[in-house]
């Protein structure tokens, strides 16, 4: 949903098509990881739903990689912001 919201908003407040594409590629880097953060889940509940700890820290770290892409997105969408109403 975060995607489809932004990525009108990333073409309305670039300044250069470079701009766009950055913030076009930050979005599809957020998508990739959560598709790979899913998978990695998907394949941990099917080989047990038993507790185990090297499963759930490649559950945690699948999560971590997400936080990560959203932390790049806010980052580059945040500086276009500025850009857009400040400077």
């Amino acid at each position: 949903m975060l995607v489809v919201l932004l990525l009108p908003v990333a073409f309305l407040i670039a300044v250069s098509s470079n701009h766009f594409i950055l913030m076009a590629a930050s979005l599809a880097l957020l998508l990739l990881t959560e598709l790979l953060n899913s998978a990695i889940e998907a394949v941990a509940d099917a080989v047990t739903l038993e507790d185990n700890p090297l499963i759930g820290r490649a559950k945690d770290m699948g999560s971590a990689a997400v936080f990560v892409a959203l932390s790049f997105v806010t980052l580059v969408f945040g500086e276009a912001l500025y850009r857009y109403f400040v400077a």
